[in-house]
């Protein structure tokens, strides 16, 4: 415990930035037993230099030191209505960039696990990755199905989908109505432009028969 804290101390001051701690058992009587974490930064002399690292280490006057326990802090953004059954583990995969596979795979632990329900069938799954001081935090997130989709939520797309065909077929049935609709009328109208054009061509023989003896008297005549 004493080289984990020694480690995040070290570097919160040689990089002058947020340093979270790997995770340790507290000692105190208030916290005793108990696995935390904490966050760091350093605080440097009023108007001294900290450009290099070997100015943050001369100008160094102290730490701001803020010490938590990630089951209780997980407890506490979990006891939510809107988060029923939310399950979170976070794996702790140690400072970012700065270490070699195999020694990023001794430095990672396990900081919260809520049991078997991260990995149970029927369930929403998801991970991120996030940077928390310096290291590197995975969240895997797990949640019950049954908490999120009701039977009405189940139903729901296929009330959409058979809604959906309904409004087809009534679309396909209205386009294909209008489309006869207008074939008919262009049928009808060739027809009756037939017709007429009959009708007048009888009309006009009748007219010229109905002419012809009268011709014929008057040239006689």
């Amino acid at each position: 415990a004493d080289a984990v804290r020694r480690e995040s101390v070290e570097r919160a001051r040689e990089t002058g930035r947020t340093t979270a701690s790997g995770s340790y058992i507290l000692l105190s009587t208030a916290g005793k037993g108990r696995e935390a974490t904490s966050l760091r930064l350093a605080v440097y002399r009023k108007g001294a230099p900290v450009a290099t690292p070997q100015q943050r280490r001369d100008a160094f006057a102290g730490m701001l030191n803020v010490t938590f326990a990630v089951p209780e802090l997980v407890a506490k953004a979990l006891n939510h209505p809107a988060t029923p059954g939310l399950g979170l583990r976070i794996i702790d995969h140690g400072y970012r960039g700065e270490q070699s596979a195999a020694a990023a795979a001794t430095q990672t632990r396990v900081l919260h696990d809520p049991g078997p329900t991260v990995h149970t069938r029927g369930h929403f799954h998801g991970q991120h990755s996030i940077p928390v001081g310096q290291r590197e935090w995975m969240l895997a997130f797990s949640a019950p199905r049954s908490a999120f989709v009701t039977s009405a939520g189940v139903a729901l797309p296929w009330v959409v989908l058979l809604g959906g065909l309904a409004m087809t077929m009534l679309l396909f049935g209205l386009v294909r109505s209008l489309t006869t609709s207008n074939v008919r009328s262009l049928r009808l109208a060739r027809q009756i432009t037939e017709d007429l054009r009959n009708s007048e061509a009888r009309l006009a023989e009748a007219q010229r028969e109905a002419a012809g003896p009268q011709l014929r008297d008057a040239i006689f005549q």
